[in-house]
């Protein structure tokens, strides 16, 4: 292999795994966060799932429902759009099966 070859394909993005799927049940930090009104919301799934996306205020209360359903594995990103809901802190959740995970998002208008 030349040199010049391998570092030309780093440079034009080439991945090694491509097709690869996810290898662990993740919920990825908010993005923007804090956010005003919309937030992107990153998960992966390592294999088929039923599963549920919600968003909580902090009294518990269910704000959203942004996931609802069977998932084939992958990495997934959904929008959130909070333009509706007070400033604050809310709680997003992922549950699947045993698999649960929080993270938590500011909206601040």
């Amino acid at each position: 292999i030349n040199v010049h070859d391998a570092y030309l394909a780093s440079l034009t993005g080439i991945p090694d795994d491509e097709g690869a799927v996810a290898a662990e049940f993740q919920l990825y930090p908010a993005y923007p966060n804090p956010f005003n009104p919309t937030t992107t919301i990153r998960y992966t799934l390592p294999e088929a799932a039923s599963l549920q996306l919600n968003v909580y205020n902090p009294l518990g209360q269910k704000v959203a429902t942004l996931a609802d359903g069977v998932q084939p594995a992958g990495e997934y990103r959904v929008s959130w759009d909070a333009a509706g809901l007070a400033s604050g802190v809310y709680y997003i959740t992922l549950t699947s099966g045993r698999e649960h995970a929080v993270r938590k998002a500011v909206l601040l208008k």
